[in-house]
């Protein structure tokens, strides 16, 4: 597929690493020589220097042949523009925006009467608060990926003790005989492990597996004990804390922690229900006063990385019982993700919108992408469409790449399975795949579009 990208920022070029091994062909569009230097350094794409909204820009970067176009400038007003732009003029098919100012959202029915003539609207604020929301519900969670027919995939890291830890995966069935689970991924220092009925669980292993939602709470303990949340602290009032504590303060206590006075008086008249603390988070002496060691989980999302991730180790040090830190620098993100600090969560808000972006980039049958551990691995949704030759084979007898394999089935019926070697694909299937290497992304898309 031909793909313009607007914006060669981080998100920009997160996707550009993304899409290149699936064999797509990229053109990238910025205003700044500089950033597209950048670009041209790491890979080997078109660039385009020019504001991304100007017609003959777009008619420059082939927007009258493009599949679809991928606005992720820093100016919203850019993004809708060019996506508009892209529909009257050149009838782009897909047109995706992202959208960072959150008066936009207010507004929905701006996007639902096709005014920007935008196929998806991404808004990273909203997204990262209803992600945060969902494994606060699931505190030991690293990820959680809700898919259609009742299924869900849970990451977490094993802790010792936990029953299962020390034990093969087919203890799993033992202990827990109505669940039906497919551990499809393990790391282990950062190494990946092919999970086999026969590995052994260690402690501190990151552990991806597939279920049916009624049976996550009793898996999860499996692996962890699963620690009741009442009470919540917030480091950061910005729109991503806001927003965090309004999905969450009808549930919990909920405590904000924001140095600005100004930002502390504006969201006390919308907040109704939660505690609003003005200092800053990065002062132990205000963590101390304000008995942080009685918070269930500190969530640190301030706009600075290292205020968030030195007050989530200060609020596990002063006896908060989970931390959870937002990062953007992917430095920092996957240092955290290697040693063993004291931070229980680390979230990337560019993970999180690739994620929310590639999943409106797919070829043929594959339905959906989803990134894991940074964009290293991906877990893919594929139709087995009406003449397959797919059909009625076992999955045992398909031929997938290395280290890749079905986790997952949801049958065209309405129910979600999960996957044995044994089991005969139909039409109609929706697979649930999991590539341990995102580079056999186009080795899949082949095998499923045939």
């Amino acid at each position: 597929m031909k793909i313009i990208i607007l914006g060669a920022g981080q998100v920009g070029s997160s996707l550009i690493s993304g899409l290149l091994n699936t064999g797509h062909d990229i053109t990238v569009v910025d205003n700044s020589p500089d950033a597209l230097a950048k670009i041209s350094d790491k890979f080997d794409i078109r660039t385009l220097v020019g504001q991304a909204s100007h017609p003959d820009v777009l008619a420059d970067a082939g927007a009258s042949s493009t599949d679809i176009l991928i606005a992720v400038t820093h100016v919203d007003e850019v993004n809708l523009t060019a996506s508009q732009i892209a529909h009257t003029l050149f009838k782009v098919p897909t047109r995706v925006a992202r959208i960072r100012e959150t008066s936009f959202y207010k507004y929905e029915s701006l996007f639902k009467n096709k005014a920007f003539h935008t196929n998806a609207i991404i808004y990273p604020e909203v997204q990262i608060a209803g992600h945060l929301a969902h494994i606060i519900d699931y505190p030991s969670a690293l990820q959680v990926i809700n898919f259609k027919k009742d299924l869900t995939m849970i990451a977490m890291k094993a802790v010792d003790g936990a029953p299962i830890v020390g034990q093969p995966i087919h203890q799993l069935k033992r202990h827990i005989p109505q669940a039906d689970v497919r551990v499809i991924a393990i790391f282990r220092e950062s190494e990946f492990i092919l999970p086999v009925a026969k590995t052994i669980i260690h402690d501190n292993d990151e552990i991806y597996l597939i279920t049916h939602n009624k049976y996550v709470d009793q898996v999860m303990e499996e692996f962890r004990e699963e620690p009741k949340v009442s009470s919540i602290v917030i480091a950061g009032g910005g729109h991503i804390g806001r927003k965090l504590a309004c999905m969450l303060q009808n549930k919990y206590l909920v405590k904000i922690i924001e140095k600005n006075r100004a930002i502390c008086e504006d969201i006390s008249s919308e907040i109704k229900k939660s505690l609003i603390i003005h200092g800053s988070s990065d002062d132990y002496s205000l963590l101390k006063e304000e008995n942080i060691e009685k918070a269930d989980i500190f969530c640190a999302l301030t706009n600075s990385d290292e205020i968030n991730i030195m007050s989530s180790l200060s609020s596990k040090y002063l006896g908060a019982k989970s931390s959870i830190a937002l990062v953007k620098n992917p430095s920092y993100y996957m240092l955290l993700q290697h040693y063993n600090l004291d931070i229980d969560i680390t979230v990337s808000p560019r993970e999180l919108t690739l994620n929310a972006i590639l999943s409106y980039i797919h070829a043929g049958n594959i339905e959906k992408t989803h990134s894991v551990r940074e964009g290293q691995s991906e877990i893919i949704e594929a139709l087995i469409h009406k003449n397959s030759p797919l059909i009625g084979k076992k999955i045992e007898e398909i031929n997938l790449p290395e280290n890749t394999y079905i986790g997952a089935i949801m049958r065209h019926d309405g129910k979600g399975h999960i996957a044995h070697s044994n089991d005969r694909l139909e039409t109609l299937d929706e697979v649930i795949i999991f590539l341990s290497d995102y580079k056999d992304y186009e080795a899949i898309a082949d095998i499923f579009n045939e």
